[in-house]
C-alpha cells in the first residue's frame, strides 16, 4: 500500500481510506509477512477515479484519473478504454468559458488538423505552448488564410488572466485525444466541431447516421471517382473516406472533389479529409455549380452524393435555372441539383442527394422535371425519412437514389417508407436505432441486386412507372407500400395487466428521458 501511495503522489493514509471505504478495492494477497496487490487489478480501480482538480501535477488536465496517473508512473501504457467522450466535452466545455461557440470549435478544429494531418508542424506547435500560440499557429499554417474564427478565438482567450494556461492545456488536451482517444473519440469530436462550425452560408449539416446510410447504399468501389457538388465542411466525403478506408492504410486511390458555398467551408472541407487521410479537391463553386446549364466537357463521376440547402434564394432578377430535363425559376433550385447530380454521372454511376418531402409531390415545373426522370429510368429508389432527424430544421427529408445505368428493375421504382421510425430523444430531436438504419439500407440493396427483396406492407414496395404515371407522378412512398399488419395483443391478458405494465414503462422511460436530458444538454453547447 506504502508503494501504491508512492507512485499516486498521495499519502499512505488516502490509500488505506479507499481500501477500507470501497468494498471493491483489490484485495491483498500475503507475501512474506506483508501484503502485495495485483498491479492491473490496481490499475483498473483506479481508472474510475478522478483526481481532483486541486491535487493536479503540472501535466495533467482536468478529468485526469489516478488509473492514468499509477499506470504513468509504471510506464504500464493507455487502458483499453482510453478517453472517454464525455471527458473530452466536459474539458472543452471549461477551456471555452464565455467565449463564442463557433470561433472555439474553429481553433479546435484547426489544432486537431495539425495533430492528425501534420506531422511536421505539431512537434513545433506543441512546444510553444499557450504563450506563442498565436504566433506560431499562422506562421505554421499559412493555408488557413480563409479562416479567421479561430485566430479570433485564440486572442480573446489570450487576453483572459489565466488564457495562457487554457490555450496551453488546450493543446495538451488535443494532444491526448490523438494519442489516446482511438478512432471513437476522435470522429465524436471531429463531428461536433462540423455540426458547430458548418453555419453561416446555408450550409446543412448532415447527421452521422445518414451520412452512413448514403455511403453503405452506395458502396463506393475503391477507385471510385467521387463528387459532392454542395459538400459544407464535408462530412459526406468524409463518409466515403472512412467506408471501409484505404488497402493496408496505404494511400486512397478513390479521387475526391467537393465544392462548397464559400471559401471558408472549403478549406474546413479540405481539412476535415485530410484528417481521415484523403486528399480532396475541394472550391468554392457551389454557387457556380447551381446556375449553370451542365457540368464541365469532361467531368463526370462514379458517385455523386450531396445535402445541398432546400431551394436556395437567389434575387428574383437572376437568369433561371437549366437541365437535362427542364428548366426552373432562380429559387426552385431542388431539382436543379437533382438534375445535376444525374449529368455528373458517367454511364454506370449512381448518385444519392438529399431533399425535402416536397419534392416527392410539388407541383407545376417541378412535377413535369420529376416525370420525366422517373420516365427516363434514372430514379432507383426513394426513401422517406421522419421529421426532426437535422438539428437545423425540423421537416421530414427524403432520400433520392439515382443511377445512370442498366438496371435488372428498369421501369420499376423502390419505395420506402421510414418516416414512422425512430423515436423523439428530446422535443426536437428524433433518432433511428442502428437496427433501424440498417434495415432502410438493406432493403435497397437488395431490391437493387434481386437478393431476396419482397415487398413489405406499410414499409417498402417496388412500383412500376406505371403505376406512378396513374399518380400524376407523386411518388410519397405512404401511398403506395399500403398499411403495416396490425399488431396482435395477446387474449389472455387482463386491461388492469396491461395498464400495469404501461406505468412501469412510462416510469422507466422517464429515468431514460431524464439520463438522455442530461447527456444532450452537453452536446447542445456545440450544435447550437
Amino acid at each position: 500500500m506504502t508503494e501504491i501511495a508512492r507512485h499516486l503522489s498521495v499519502s499512505p493514509q488516502a490509500v488505506s481510506n479507499w481500501r477500507r471505504r470501497h468494498p471493491s478495492f483489490p484485495r491483498a494477497t500475503k507475501v512474506g509477512g506483508g501484503e502485495s496487490f495485483a498491479v492491473d487489478e490496481v490499475a483498473k480501480w483506479l481508472d474510475d477515479r478522478k483526481i481532483p482538480t486541486k491535487d493536479l501535477q503540472p501535466s495533467e488536465l482536468p478529468g485526469t484519473t489516478y488509473g492514468e496517473r499509477f499506470r504513468g508512473a509504471l510506464d504500464m501504457g493507455e487502458p483499453t478504454g482510453g478517453l472517454r467522450e464525455a471527458d473530452v466535452l466536459d474539458e472543452l466545455d471549461r477551456l471555452r468559458g464565455t467565449h463564442d461557440v463557433r470561433s472555439f470549435a474553429e481553433l479546435v478544429f484547426v489544432l486537431l488538423h495539425v495533430a492528425l494531418a501534420r506531422d511536421d508542424a505539431w512537434p513545433d506547435l506543441r512546444a510553444a505552448g499557450g504563450q506563442k500560440l498565436l504566433e506560431v499557429l499562422p506562421l505554421l499554417t499559412p493555408q488557413f488564410e480563409p479562416l479567421g474564427d479561430f485566430r479570433r478565438s485564440a486572442y480573446a482567450i489570450s487576453r483572459d488572466p489565466r488564457g495562457t494556461d487554457r490555450l496551453t492545456s488546450l493543446i495538451r488536451l488535443v494532444q491526448r485525444v490523438q494519442e489516446r482517444g482511438g478512432t471513437g473519440v476522435t470522429e465524436f469530436l471531429l463531428e461536433h466541431l462540423t455540426s458547430t462550425m458548418g453555419r453561416g452560408d446555408g450550409t446543412v449539416h448532415t447527421p452521422p447516421e445518414l451520412v452512413r446510410l448514403l455511403v453503405e447504399v452506395l458502396d463506393p468501389d475503391e477507385g471510385a471517382a467521387v463528387l459532392d457538388p454542395c459538400c459544407g465542411v464535408g462530412e459526406l466525403l468524409a463518409g466515403v473516406a472512412r467506408h471501409r478506408g484505404s488497402p493496408d492504410g496505404g494511400p486512397y486511390s478513390r479521387s475526391f472533389t467537393g465544392a462548397a458555398l464559400s471559401p471558408r467551408t472549403a478549406k474546413l472541407a479540405s481539412m476535415n479529409l485530410r484528417m481521415h487521410g484523403a486528399q480532396a479537391q475541394v472550391s468554392a463553386k457551389s454557387t457556380e455549380i447551381i446556375r449553370s446549364s451542365a457540368p464541365a466537357p469532361g467531368r463526370r463521376y462514379d458517385v455523386v452524393l450531396t445535402n445541398p440547402p432546400f431551394d436556395m434564394r437567389f434575387p428574383p432578377e437572376s437568369e433561371g435555372l437549366r437541365g437535362d430535363y427542364g428548366s426552373l425559376p432562380p429559387n426552385k433550385t431542388n431539382f436543379a441539383w437533382l438534375q445535376h447530380a444525374v449529368s455528373f454521372l458517367r454511364d454506370g454511376g449512381r448518385a444519392a442527394v438529399v431533399m425535402p418531402g416536397s419534392t416527392l409531390f410539388s407541383s407545376g415545373v417541378e412535377q413535369r422535371i420529376r416525370g420525366k426522370m422517373i420516365d427516363d429510368g434514372v430514379v432507383e429508389a426513394i426513401v422517406s425519412l421522419p421529421s426532426h432527424l437535422f438539428a437545423s430544421t425540423a421537416i421530414p427529408v427524403t432520400v433520392w437514389f439515382l443511377g445512370k445505368r442498366p438496371r435488372r428493375r428498369a421501369g420499376e421504382v423502390l419505395l420506402v417508407d421510414a418516416g414512422g421510425l425512430g423515436r423523439m430523444t428530446s422535443r426536437t430531436q428524433r433518432s433511428l436505432s442502428a437496427e433501424e438504419w440498417a434495415r432502410i439500407g438493406d432493403a435497397v440493396r437488395r431490391w437493387r441486386v434481386e437478393d431476396g427483396y419482397e415487398d413489405v406492407a406499410g414499409f417498402c414496395a417496388s412500383i412500376s412507372h406505371g403505376n406512378v404515371l396513374e399518380q400524376d407522378y407523386v411518388l410519397v412512398p405512404a401511398r403506395y407500400v399500403g398499411a403495416a399488419a396490425a399488431a396482435r395483443v395477446e387474449p389472455s391478458r387482463s386491461v388492469r395487466e396491461l395498464r400495469d405494465d404501461l406505468r412501469r414503462l412510462e416510469a422507466r422511460a422517464a429515468e431514460v428521458d431524464a439520463v438522455v436530458e442530461e447527456r444532450l444538454d452537453r452536446v447542445r453547447t456545440w450544435i447550437r
